[in-house]
């Protein structure tokens, strides 16, 4: 860990994370329910009581270019708030820590897209042993044409033809919105155009 500019080191039940000032986040200890979110957790090493474990520390690569902003550990579960406002959650989910609306584990950090349709900023992240609190701010109205945006991408039939209603540039902008908002459909997801038969 040596030439890394440390800004904050968190520790849950037996795993310990660390945020760099560049916003890269490092996890290491014990991985039983896929708290340190690098993969499942048998194909780790397993300790002297059979419990898996990273016994050295590894970056969190899940997260993409995604710069950390804040990271948190709980009893078995983590919780990472990125710079964009993003709270990326992951590990035991027996009592909906991880805020994705079931009781699953998540082994790789996942997205709480809950939040994001709450539209407020996330300020905080905090983890006790078997629960999560998010600390945010105030509501942020969508702007008009985000509002719009989500209409047309929400219905299949506008969506499919948003090439023919809409100018260019607001083509790709309406596209962006959809997609950022979960309710566009990638475009691999639209119907393939029927092809020539000879």
């Amino acid at each position: 860990m040596s030439g890394l500019r440390v800004r904050r080191v968190v520790a849950g039940w037996g795993h310990t994370a660390l945020l760099t000032a560049e916003g890269a986040a490092y996890v290491c200890g014990r991985n039983f329910q896929g708290q340190l979110g690098l993969g499942d957790p048998e194909s780790f090493p397993h300790n002297e009581r059979g419990h898996p474990y990273q016994p050295d520390f590894r970056l969190l690569d899940r997260l993409g270019a995604k710069r950390v902003a804040q990271i948190a550990c709980g009893g078995e579960h983590s919780v990472a708030l990125t710079e964009d406002g993003e709270v990326h959650s992951c590990g035991a989910g027996n009592k909906g820590q991880l805020g994705h609306g079931n009781v699953d584990n998540e082994q790789f950090p996942r997205v709480v897209s809950r939040l994001k349709a709450t539209r407020r900023d996330v300020l905080e992240v905090a983890c006790g042993n078997n629960g999560t609190l998010v600390l945010c701010g105030y509501f942020n109205p969508p702007s008009l044409f985000d509002c719009c945006a989500e209409v047309i991408c929400a219905d299949p039939d506008r969506f499919d033809d948003v090439d023919a209603i809409l100018p260019p540039s607001l083509v790709q902008r309406v596209r962006a919105a959809g997609a950022s908002s979960g309710a566009a459909r990638p475009d691999t997801d639209l119907p393939e155009p029927p092809s020539a038969q000879p």
